[in-house]
């Protein structure tokens, strides 16, 4: 037994040091510059070993992401796509898949939740620190890796992709803060606010107050026994954000209602804007897709092609979709909206059930949060967000969380 416990913890210390390789992936390069690093090297072995973990257990996983070659595989053939791209994208995807492996192994071992908060905590903690040594002295630590901007990055190549890193571990934060009211959570959670207001991702700041909205609308719902008293608070909540929308508050250089209806009437236009600014970017890019899509009669057109779609457009300024979410959706067509639905139901259905179950210890509405507040967080740093890793552990520990039945 006891060997048995001491082979399994050396199995979680090297899973986390995969995580933790994943997380400095861009300071990690060998050589500097390069696709390769250790991380990736790591993630071979993990890509390995999760084929015969368990007998098999993650065979169903391993199928899906062969299902995900082969489609869009088809796709590239078929529309005339970038075989080359297509592969390429595929081996991000891989990366991606192999802290799947990582989480999935250590969602087996004894502590999990705690364990991993704990290492998030730590990295976090290191890169605000960093942070502000940079911000306030003006040095750059990893400047040989990272792009250069006024504003430090810390280990991320570029301001949006450290922002990137710190919403999502943010929006963690509210969660735990709400469901435990521990005040360290809710102390983390501002300091990381702060920072990203400092940093300038308007899109950030928009994805943590979705986030701090909606886990307070549905933690106070799960305690509403009373259907009328439900009706109350939501009609209340729909006051609140009419007001909001009244008072229209100047989030940097455009206000609320700009930054929201924009773009909007421009994707439902189908507008093709040849400007600068970033929403209108996105917007174009957004549009370009849902064109791409529609030729396509909803296919899709493969991994990786959204990049020579916009090219090919004469837009290869955009350089990606600038939002995650569409780019899949673009790329994968009928088939991401396949997966897109399965996940949706199966988080909804599983929030449901632990409500009528009054399961007092359920975290299932951390799933929830996350689906929806993930096409926000995907417009942040769009195709750079496939090597933003600590994005993807949080989800990731988010929908393990959602779907554990332990009321530990």
């Amino acid at each position: 037994m006891k060997l048995n416990f001491l082979k399994s913890n050396k199995k979680n210390i090297f899973m986390y040091i995969v995580l933790t390789f994943a997380c400095l992936d861009t300071i990690t390069r060998l050589p500097m510059n390069s696709g390769i690093s250790i991380f990736r090297i790591l993630s071979v072995i993990i890509l390995l070993y999760g084929i015969f973990y368990k007998n098999f257990k993650l065979k169903k996983a391993y199928l899906f992401m062969i299902g995900v070659f082969i489609y869009s595989l088809l796709m590239v053939l078929i529309w005339d796509g970038s075989i080359a791209m297509h592969i390429n994208n595929f081996i991000h995807w891989l990366f991606i898949f192999a802290i799947f492996v990582c989480m999935i192994i250590l969602k087996n071992s004894n502590n999990f939740k705690r364990n991993f908060l704990i290492f998030l905590d730590i990295f976090t903690l290191v890169t605000i620190v960093i942070f502000y040594i940079e911000y306030f002295t003006g040095l750059r630590f990893f400047q040989l890796f990272t792009a250069g901007y006024d504003l430090p990055s810390v280990f991320y190549y570029g301001i949006n992709d450290c922002a990137s890193a710190l919403v999502a571990v943010g929006v963690l934060y509210i969660l735990e803060f709400v469901n435990e009211y521990n005040i360290f959570n809710l102390i983390k959670c501002i300091i990381i606010i702060i920072t990203i207001f400092l940093l300038g991702a308007r899109a950030s700041v928009l994805v943590l107050g979705v986030a701090i909205l909606l886990v307070c609308i549905l933690k106070i719902m799960k305690s509403i026994v009373d259907k009328k008293k439900r009706n109350l608070f939501l009609l209340g909540m729909l006051v609140f954000i009419i007001a909001i929308i009244i008072i229209n508050p100047t989030i940097d250089d455009e206000t609320l209602v700009e930054l929201i209806a924009k773009p909007l009437i421009q994707i439902f236009k189908l507008e093709v804007i040849d400007t600068r600014g970033s929403v209108t970017i996105r917007a174009t890019a957004i549009v370009l897709g849902l064109k791409e899509l529609i030729r396509t009669f909803g296919f899709g057109i493969g991994l990786g092609n959204c990049t020579l779609m916009l090219t090919r457009q004469g837009f290869s300024t955009l350089g990606s979709m600038h939002n995650m979410l569409i780019q899949v959706w673009t790329e994968l067509g009928w088939f991401s909206i396949f997966m897109f639905y399965k996940l949706i139901s199966k988080t909804i259905k599983k929030y449901k059930n632990d409500v009528k179950q009054k399961r007092k210890n359920s975290k299932s509405y951390y799933g929830l949060i996350m689906l929806i507040i993930a096409p926000l967080l995907g417009m942040q740093s769009s195709e750079g967000l496939l090597s933003i890793y600590i994005v993807w552990m949080t989800m990731f520990y988010a929908f393990l969380i959602t779907f554990d039945n332990s009321e530990d």
